[in-house]
């Protein structure tokens, strides 16, 4: 008898031991240092200002660093590949127990047909897994698939083995704020077509239509001003009729909603070096979250109030988002541009000759407004050496000179240019290289603007030789 019992006890406390160890092994197991949902668990309490929800469409296509650079606003993307819509309601419900951000912008892709290349119940679990507490378990219990249920819940078989994976043991925050920074390879640029909503009637699933209204009677419930959104891809006639009926549930519900597709010719935006069709590249997301930014200023949505655990992180994404615009960026044109839109340092070197030049009278004055106090036109036959930023000069003249900017020494003369220890030669007749402020990154543009063209010295367009 006494036996039996000490058996049976032993059995207890193993049960016991396996039952505690399960409890408080997976939780740790499950949360994933990547992904969206645990970076924003280690933000700052009530730092938000902008949240931001949906599938990879809204995590390729909205950038926190260049909507920084444009409001000064914190935005986070709470983005998981093929969010379903009634996970994007309990991320909401997720963020909003520890963020209290006064914009949500909801990217609306998974109401649409195109969709069903979404593998749902293994989405749901990826959304799901990175909930805590009740709010997970009422994520989980939205699956249809009644036998994925119990396995999700109670989910260590699935995640025991993610200590092994790499990246495990890094928790701090990575700075992305959810992007997914993409870089174009496909500099062939081709028009995003305008299709027409099909013949054939299409209906929105009711789930997701139910979802839809809930994450609309939260954000009232909260005091939240919520966007649509939907970002630039190839869709079909289908998604243009369920677009269509979105956009009428959300003027019946007083919700603004951007379409970038109607904004595709304002943003100059082209299948190819702006997205893959698909998602939107690390340029296509600079012209998304342009526009986003002017809207969240121009409409006073949001009260920011800077927070010094986050304000050197959201400069440093600014400061790496103008640097991916630039590296492999040929076109000195939207370098310009860019140069006229961001923080950044120019450096300047022209060898004046009297032949005839490049530099007409719009290259003339995008460079004055780069900051540059020189007439290329009507001084084209003189030297002129200067360092810009932030659109000021620091130093121009019409002979070499030597400069430390930022703790950083620059040498410019007629056959180098100098930053700290790196050496730059072979320049162009007009040298233009663009750094960050601190000097972390550099990005040169040679250009022959007398004996050839104003464009990249070695570059066809975007064919450049010997590179």
């Amino acid at each position: 008898m006494k036996t039996g019992m000490k058996i049976a006890g032993k059995l207890f406390l193993l049960v016991l031991s396996a039952s505690l160890m399960w409890l408080i092994l997976t939780p740790v197991f499950r949360k994933n240092p990547g992904s969206s949902a645990y970076q924003l668990s280690l933000l700052p309490e009530n730092s938000i200002d902008v949240l931001v929800l949906g599938s990879s469409h809204a995590q390729y296509s909205v950038n926190p660093g260049v909507i920084y650079d444009h409001s000064d606003l914190y935005t986070f993307v709470l983005g998981t590949g093929c969010q379903p819509m009634i996970m994007s309601y309990y991320y909401l419900e997720e963020a909003l127990k520890t963020q209290s951000p006064e914009v949500v912008i909801l990217e609306v892709f998974t109401m649409l047909p195109s969709q069903a290349v979404c593998y749902a119940d293994g989405m749901f679990y990826v959304a799901a897994s990175q909930m805590s507490g009740q709010t997970r378990i009422d994520a989980i219990n939205e699956i249809d698939n009644a036998e994925k249920i119990q396995e999700y819940l109670y989910d260590l078989a699935i995640t025991h083995d993610s200590w092994r994976e790499e990246g495990f043991y890094r928790r701090g925050i990575d700075g992305l704020f959810g992007y997914v920074p993409m870089q174009p390879t496909d500099f062939s640029s081709r028009y995003v077509a305008m299709v027409e909503p099909s013949e054939k009637e299409v209906e929105l699933k009711q789930k997701d239509v139910n979802a839809l209204k809930r994450i609309v009677s939260l954000c009232e419930e909260k005091g939240i001003q919520l966007i649509l959104m939907k970002s630039v891809f190839d869709r079909t006639q289908g998604d243009v009729s369920a677009l269509n009926q979105v956009k009428a549930i959300s003027a019946e519900n007083q919700v603004p909603f951007i379409d970038f597709h109607d904004l595709v010719d304002e943003m100059e935006f082209t299948f190819g070096p702006d997205g893959d069709t698909w998602h939107n590249t690390i340029w296509g997301a600079e012209k998304v979250s342009k526009i986003l930014a002017n809207y969240l200023v121009e409409n006073q949505l949001c009260h920011h109030v800077e927070n010094p655990v986050l304000e050197p992180l959201y400069r440093n994404l600014a400061n790496e988002s103008v640097k991916w615009l630039l590296e492999k960026n040929v076109d000195i044109y939207k370098l310009m541009n860019h140069a006229l839109d961001y923080k950044m340092s120019v450096i300047v070197r022209y060898l004046g000759n009297d032949q005839s030049s490049a530099i007409g009278q719009y290259e003339n004055e995008t460079l004055n407004k780069m900051g540059l106090n020189f007439d290329f036109i009507e001084n084209g036959d003189l030297d002129y050496y200067a360092v810009v930023q932030n659109g000021e000069v620091v130093k121009d003249g019409q002979k070499p000179f030597d400069i430390e900017l930022n703790g950083t020494l620059i040498s410019i003369d007629e056959q180098e240019i100098r930053i700290e220890n790196q050496n730059i030669v072979n320049l162009g007749e007009l040298e233009l290289i663009f750094c960050g402020n601190d000097f972390s990154w550099i990005h040169e543009m040679p250009l022959d603007v007398h004996s050839k063209a104003f464009w990249k010295n070695g570059c066809a367009g975007w064919v450049c030789f010997g590179n």
